[in-house]
C-alpha cells in the first residue's frame, strides 16, 4: 500500500512538472520569454536614458533586439492562442489590425533607437519608443 502510495504520488508530481514545462515552453512561454527580453533591454535603455550616458554600441543591441522580438510577436499571438497566458488582451485577436499597428510602429521606433547617433537622437527615439510600448500595453495587455 505504502509503495502504490509513493508511486501515484510520483507520477502526479512528474504530470505537474511535465505540464508546467509545457505552459513555460508553449506559445504563452514563449511570448511572455520575448516580453522578458524586451523588458530587460528596455531597462537598459531606459537606465541609459535616464543618466544621459550614452552608449552607440549598447543602444544599438538592447534596441535591435528589441526590434528582433517585437518582429516575431506576429507569429506569437495565432488564432486560438487567446488562453496561452494570462497578460495578453482579447483585444489582440478582436482587432487584429490595430495591434499589427502599434506592434510595427514599435518595431519601428525600436529601430530608430538601433540607428541613433547621439545623445539627443537617442533621446528622442528613446521617448518615442516608451510611449509606442506603453500604448501597445494599455489596449492589448491585461491588467497595465
Amino acid at each position: 500500500m505504502r509503495v502504490a502510495r509513493l508511486v501515484a504520488t510520483a507520477i502526479s508530481i512528474s504530470i505537474m512538472a511535465g505540464m508546467a514545462i509545457g505552459c513555460a515552453t508553449g506559445i504563452g512561454g514563449q511570448r511572455e520569454s520575448a516580453m522578458e527580453e524586451i523588458s530587460s533591454a528596455n531597462k537598459i535603455l531606459g537606465a541609459m536614458a535616464k543618466s544621459g550616458a550614452f552608449d552607440k554600441t549598447e543602444a544599438s543591441e538592447q534596441a535591435e533586439l528589441i526590434a528582433s522580438k517585437l518582429e516575431t510577436f506576429k507569429n506569437l499571438f495565432p488564432e486560438g492562442s487567446q488562453n496561452a497566458d494570462g497578460a495578453a488582451d482579447a483585444a489582440i485577436w478582436t482587432d487584429r489590425t490595430g495591434f499589427e499597428t502599434v506592434r510595427m510602429t514599435a518595431r519601428d521606433a525600436a529601430l530608430k533607437v538601433a540607428a541613433a547617433d547621439d545623445a539627443a537622437s537617442f533621446a528622442s527615439a528613446y521617448s518615442t519608443l516608451s510611449t509606442a510600448c506603453g500604448s501597445c500595453h494599455s489596449k492589448y495587455r491585461v491588467d497595465y
